[in-house]
């Protein structure tokens, strides 16, 4: 990133820099590990279902959530094909680097 910046300001290439909000709520649960992960519902929330003596009721994730081990990983994989499919390619010799040629313009994203 600070190389990039760098070229960047050397060669008075414009740059911006965005955050995604709760990136990691964007990422879904892997085939690996679906119905695998549970968690207990929040204080308030109302779950319809019959009460099982002995069982506590749990819901079954659909989306990564922050401090699953996975949860970064499978943000990547998601921007990774969104990207892609925008036409970019993914650098080999980083593949955090992300570039496109669009109408003249050379786009180089760092995620």
């Amino acid at each position: 990133m600070n190389v990039l910046l760098a070229v960047a300001q050397a060669l008075g290439w414009s740059t911006r820099a965005l955050d995604v909000d709760c990136a990691y709520l964007y990422g879904d649960i892997p085939d690996q590990v679906r119905g695998q992960v549970w968690i207990k519902p929040p204080l308030g929330m109302s779950v319809s279902l019959p009460h099982i003596p002995g069982r506590e009721i749990g819901l079954d994730l659909q989306k990564t959530l922050y401090g699953l081990r996975f949860s970064g990983r499978q943000w990547f994989l998601k921007l990774h094909t969104f990207l892609l499919h925008l036409g970019f390619t993914s650098s080999t010799a980083d593949p955090c680097i992300y570039i496109r040629n669009l109408h003249g313009k050379l786009i180089i994203l760092s995620v």
